[in-house]
């Protein structure tokens, strides 16, 4: 109704609003609706005299203005609502905020007990003494609202707060101002917070529950297209169930004017984001939130946090530049999967966090019913270094440990994940017809095909072929291993009449799909001008992502020609559906796999064990030794683990 009132192209009078509440309440009440009073003073927060008015008839007429007592949704006697159509309203308004001098009756709160402060104001308890509820007030302090842009801001969050309606999320009634006094009124949660649960003994099983539970009001919050930013145990407070409930989207802004707030690094320092702690505010979404949630899961886990800078400078410094250590390294008892999910909260790169809260929720509830798989030592295949040699399938049941970035349940990488999902899509959905792996020379490419990726593939319904590009004989190559696995094609028909038999083969079968890997695809460019039009761009138009695909693996200095090549088939390049770049190893990421070396070669410690400061200089040194513009070339890498395996480390 108050969108209806807004448009009225002339002003409507008290009495004509005043009727149409009572209409509004009548019906509500017809319909067995409850009708709460403090909705409509924050619907009308300019008529608050006709508000009094229409509660007074309706308490008379025996009206129940209380929809849940554990809502706590009642509101005191707002003597004159905020101005906010000059300037100077606001202004003189400002002038009276304060919060360190709170009375201890504002209209009819009773104010009670402080709850807590911090930079932006102070809480206290109130109880509303026209129905006896209590409410969270929260007071910000004088500095914090001074002009009237502040003012708007702080009006914002209370609208964006107050439209999340989750059980697991602290209700926000809306802005108010009594006697000169501004103030935000929310739902009171009286069990504490999670600040208390730090230092006591809780199971991993409630925390793994608690932090469930907080990543599904996340989820829920995202979806609404809000980010909290501020993040903390202070603000995931405890029913009387100890049930968690996130507080004080004091920080929170709206997704759609999220790109207007520049350079901007608010939030508390230990449970910052690294796109939070460089000024990125461009940049924070739910995936920023998803990171603090991760601080707060190692917290309790440990018993501290992950990142332990004693001045703010040298604490930004480890969020943006160090890995946290293992949780596992402190405290030997943490659960494998358990370690594995919160450390992927807190990757550096956005990409390899989850991607949705709802993604974390789903990790973390199928722990809690036995369901994970989980990643275990014990019984799996060490690595096997192989020196110059490329991995094989042979070596997938230790492969995925070797790539850079976070691991799912069952040990997959993230680069697995993606060509999985866009191979083993259903009909219809298929993500690709050409794909690309384009990477530098010795980084990798062909071994993580080989041991990385076709094993993991639903051999149920894709079939592999993989061929290594020449210069000159590549079609040739791939017509004999297309004739081996098909060997009724009729005899003398060119490459393209072989694909378009086999694909309509494989269509007529159902879901079953050919892939097909060309390796070292630079050496077939190479060879041809670029735009000669050859048999193997017509063998590939046959390609229709369905039943038949195909993956390019290129050199990244062939970056022009494989785009040419592309083109001419009319096949776009595109990063997260068809391709993925595949780099150097950085230089932690290296330590990791030399550090998996030395386990092989009975060198090192089990990696979740301490590694005495001799061993630990040896890595750091033999990486800086090798490394390159803080690259580390994989062949290089593993040269070294074969110079040294005979020696100490």
């Amino acid at each position: 109704m108050e969108g209806f009132v807004d448009q009225l192209e002339f002003e409507i009078t008290e009495d004509e609003l005043l009727r149409l509440i009572h209409r509004e309440m009548d019906l509500r009440a017809a319909a067995g609706e409850s009708i709460d009073p403090f909705e409509y003073r924050h619907r009308f927060p300019d008529h608050q005299g006709v508000m009094e008015t229409a509660f007074s008839r309706l308490k008379k007429l025996g009206g129940d203005s209380t929809p849940n007592p554990n809502l706590a949704t009642r509101q005191a006697d707002s003597k004159s609502s905020v101005e906010k159509n000059t300037d100077e309203g606001i202004r003189d308004h400002l002038v009276s905020t304060r919060a360190d001098d709170i009375p201890e009756r504002l209209g009819v709160y009773r104010i009670g007990r402080k709850l807590g402060s911090g930079g932006f104001g102070v809480v206290h308890l109130a109880e509303d003494t026209s129905t006896g509820q209590q409410l969270a007030l929260k007071f910000p302090r004088r500095q914090q609202i001074r002009t009237p842009e502040e003012f708007a801001g702080f009006r914002r969050e209370a609208d964006a707060a107050s439209g999340l309606q989750h059980p697991g999320i602290v209700r926000t009634y809306g802005v108010f101002e009594v006697e000169g006094y501004i103030f935000i009124a929310q739902q009171y949660v009286g069990g504490g917070s999670l600040k208390v649960l730090r230092d006591s003994s809780v199971s991993q099983r409630r925390i793994a529950e608690i932090i469930a539970q907080v990543s599904e009001a996340l989820a829920y919050a995202h979806q609404q297209g809000i980010t909290h930013r501020d993040l903390k145990p202070s603000n995931i407070l405890l029913d009387f169930d100890a049930n968690p409930l996130i507080a004080d989207f004091g920080l929170a802004i709206h997704d759609s004017a999220q790109r207007r707030v520049k350079g901007e690094r608010s939030g508390t320092p230990h449970y910052m984001s690294p796109e939070q702690v460089n000024g990125l505010a461009h940049l924070l979404d739910g995936q920023s939130d998803i990171w603090s949630l991760g601080v707060i899961m190692y917290e309790l886990l440990v018993g501290r946090q992950p990142f332990q800078g004693a001045i703010r400078d040298e604490l930004f410094e480890e969020i943006i530049g160090r890995d946290p250590r293992p949780p596992r390294m402190i405290r030997p008892q943490v659960d494998r999967e358990l370690q594995r999910i919160c450390l992927k909260c807190l990757q550096k790169a956005i990409r390899e966090r989850y991607n949705t809260a709802d993604e974390l929720t789903q990790d973390l509830r199928a722990w809690l019913s036995g369901q994970s798989a989980g990643i275990s030592r014990s019984g799996t295949i060490p690595v096997v270094p192989r020196g110059l040699h490329s991995f094989g399938s042979h070596d997938s049941d230790f492969f995925q440990r070797l790539l850079p970035g976070p691991k799912d349940q069952r040990g997959l990488a993230e680069i697995t994940r993606f060509w999985k999902s866009q191979i083993e899509a259903p009909r219809g959905r298929s993500g690709f017809r050409v794909g690309v792996i384009i990477g530098p020379s010795g980084c990798g490419k062909s071994s993580y095909v080989k041991a990385g990726l076709l094993p993991f593939l639903d051999n149920q319904r894709v079939d592999t072929l993989f061929v290594e590009a020449t210069s000159d004989d590549t079609e040739a190559r791939l017509e004999k291993k297309l004739r081996a696995a098909h060997p009724s094609l009729p005899q003398g028909i060119a490459l393209p009449r072989m694909l378009d038999l086999i694909r309509d083969e494989l269509r007529s079968e159902g879901q079953r799909k050919l892939l097909i890997v060309i390796d070292q695809f630079e050496q077939w460019l190479h060879a041809r001008p670029a735009t000669a039009k050859t048999g193997l761009h017509q063998a590939l138009q046959h390609t229709n992502g369905d039943n038949l695909q195909c993956i390019l693996l290129v050199r990244d200095d062939f970056w022009l020609r494989l785009s040419q090549f592309l083109h001419d088939m009319e096949i776009d390049f595109q990063e997260g559906t068809n391709a993925w770049r595949f780099d150097l190893f950085d230089k932690r990421h290296a330590q990791q796999v030399l550090h998996e070396f030395g386990l092989a070669f009975g060198k090192l410690p089990e990696l979740d064990q301490e590694l005495t400061p001799d061993q630990t200089q040896f890595l750091q040194q033999a990486i800086e030794s090798i490394a390159e513009e803080e690259r580390i070339v994989c062949v290089r890498l593993a040269l070294f683990a074969e110079m040294f395996r005979n020696r100490p480390w």
